[in-house]
């Protein structure tokens, strides 16, 4: 789509209709070793590392990796930026699921 020729409600229009057109698509995993199965939640991670859509296994794996590193007293480390937390996993990433409204 070149948006450069387009006027503001054609690419409205375009999008729209892309949006649409995709609304049952499968998300996939964006686990980093990669993965074959759709993903089902959402990590939002701290300030501003972008978020990844993840599925049930490997955000069961991760949140029990950060646990247990947590009990052994290990610092929470993001893997985007590095940066170091202290005290709770929620202010390193929170997990939202990836549901469409009334499914």
């Amino acid at each position: 789509m070149n948006v450069k020729s387009m006027r503001t409600q054609d690419i409205h229009d375009e999008l729209f209709r892309r949006m649409v057109e995709n609304y049952d698509a499968t998300v996939p995993c964006q686990h980093h070793g990669g993965c074959d199965r759709p993903a089902k939640w959402v990590a939002v991670f701290h300030g501003t590392c972008p978020s990844v859509a993840v599925c049930t296994r490997h955000m069961k794996a991760w949140v029990a990796t950060m646990t247990e590193g947590v009990r052994e007293g290990q610092d929470l480390a993001c893997y985007q930026c590095h940066r170091r937390f202290f005290f709770t996993l929620s202010e390193l990433v929170t997990f939202h699921r990836l549901d469409r409204a009334g499914g």
